[in-house]
């Protein structure tokens, strides 16, 4: 793509098709609900409320941030989407300089440079594309990882960022924490004491967080036997939805391939599945294609540390995510606040290769 050489001509085109997505996600709410109408006060309950009723967390947070723009403000609803949006791409221009940084300029495959395209993924653009909490939590990710990649750990907006995603989804702090620390405590050469600091530190993080979690879920116990029944219940509750997955009848690997894969050609059921399905086969041929690469040269191929980070981070959520959710747009909605950042890192493989092509970077190790 000789678009891909302007790189300020580049962002533009990305930044259009993205606002497309935009107007495509506004339309589709006009005639079907969705809590994007919640979070933009369009219910006539939510009128009667006041700012700082909603200064809370989780959907309460997006309702505090919003509550000046749509109600103090009475800004119209398409700007809610076009404000979110601008949000939404924020985010994918943090992916695209931790692209530059992590994986380089080029990952050939047959003469051609694909990682362009991994840029107009559908999925990617259009959850980020609305008034979503999506639009926010990928933003906060993806400067998570860029500046973990950077080493800048004391980074203003890395801790932002972190502190953000904990109020706005308690969970995703819990799981991106958790496989941030695990990694680092794993390869890093801290002193002990430093290490026993961190992980008292951590703990008490991912303790509050769970609590967090507890409350905004309604559990509000941390008994096991009722842990498992709300989870069972959430799954079942999906149950009338057009696109049910019975992921209770599954075994593990195959609640994860759903999780991850679906829907395929065999599940569709409208446009927006089909190109999906597009999307997932493309995207089951290159795991396919570096676990072959991870085979064949399993005693030079070399992983840096942000993709061990992005690896737990994707295992553990998928492991979880899989207790509680079971339809197929849930599936592609939740999955785009993790599975950029594998594929990204997936890519980059084929880069950390001892001897690559021309045009080709490779990553060494201690380039975290």
């Amino acid at each position: 793509m000789q678009i891909w050489l302007n790189k300020k001509l580049f962002v533009f085109i990305l930044f259009v098709y993205h606002l497309g997505f935009t107007a495509l996600f506004y339309v589709y709410t006009l005639s079907n609900s969705s809590d994007a109408n919640r979070y933009w006060f369009q219910n006539a309950s939510a009128l009667s409320t006041n700012w700082f009723d909603h200064l809370g967390i989780g959907t309460d947070l997006m309702l505090f941030l919003n509550y000046p723009f749509a109600v103090l403000l009475n800004l119209p609803f398409w700007f809610g989407f076009l404000l979110y949006g601008c949000i939404g791409f924020l985010g994918i221009l943090q992916l695209f300089r931790l692209c530059k940084k992590w994986v380089g300029e080029e990952v050939q495959c047959m003469g051609i440079n694909v990682l362009p395209f991994f840029f107009f993924l559908p999925n990617i653009h259009f959850w980020t594309a609305g008034i979503t909490k999506e639009a926010l939590c990928f933003l906060a990710i993806a400067t998570i990882l860029l500046k973990i990649f950077e080493e800048r750990y004391r980074s203003l907006s890395l801790w932002v960022a972190f502190v953000f995603l904990f109020l706005l989804r308690p969970h995703v702090g819990m799981m991106l924490l958790f496989a941030v620390a695990v990694v680092l405590l794993w390869v890093k050469k801290w002193r002990p004491v430093v290490k026993f600091a961190i992980t008292g530190g951590v703990l008490v993080v991912l303790t509050a967080g769970y609590l967090l979690f507890l409350q905004l879920s309604q559990i509000k116990s941390m008994h096991w036997g009722r842990l498992l029944r709300f989870n069972e219940g959430s799954i079942l509750s999906f149950r009338d939805s057009g696109s049910y997955v019975p992921m209770l009848e599954y075994s593990y690997p195959m609640k994860l391939f759903s999780f991850y894969f679906r829907p395929l050609f065999v599940d569709a059921q409208n446009v927006f599945q089909w190109v999906l399905s597009v999307e997932n086969l493309f995207l089951i041929l290159l795991h396919l294609f570096v676990l072959y690469v991870f085979i064949r040269y399993w005693k030079r191929i070399q992983t840096d540390t942000l993709f061990k980070i992005v690896l737990v981070f994707a295992l553990v959520a998928g492991l979880l995510y899989v207790q509680r959710y079971a339809n197929l747009g849930i599936f592609a909605r939740t999955k785009v606040m993790i599975q950029p950042f594998l594929v990204l890192g997936l890519l980059g493989c084929f880069t950390r290769l001892p001897s690559t092509g021309s045009g080709t970077r490779r990553v060494r190790n201690d380039e975290t």
